[in-house]
């Protein structure tokens, strides 16, 4: 194989990755428990940048606080799965095999 396409793949791929994690910087994914009484939005960082909480539970802190959590995991999951799919279609566009181990992920 011709060392000079494959350093220009190497350096494609560099590229797409840090556009891929930039963009995903300025996303927000939101997570919820309590059919949406609390929701916990994350930034594609993963960072919380905001949380509701319906007025009608403030009154069980208990309850509250594991809604709270429950929220916060639920978002954190979802930001996984779309990282997942953003990286799987990357791949894709680059014509590498899915699963394979990127750099920084």
């Amino acid at each position: 194989m011709d060392m000079m396409k494959m350093m220009k793949q190497a350096q494609q791929m560099q590229q797409k990755i840090s556009d891929m994690k930039a963009s995903m910087a300025d996303e927000r994914i939101d997570g919820s428990a309590a059919g949406g009484g609390v929701k916990v939005t994350l930034s594609g960082t993963g960072e919380a940048v905001a949380v509701h909480i319906d007025p009608e539970l403030l009154s069980e802190q208990t309850v509250l606080q594991d809604l709270l959590i429950a929220a916060f995991n639920d978002a954190q999951r979802r930001m996984r799965e779309h990282e997942k799919k953003r990286t799987t279609e990357m791949m894709g566009e680059l014509g590498l095999p899915a699963g394979i181990k990127l750099p920084g992920f």
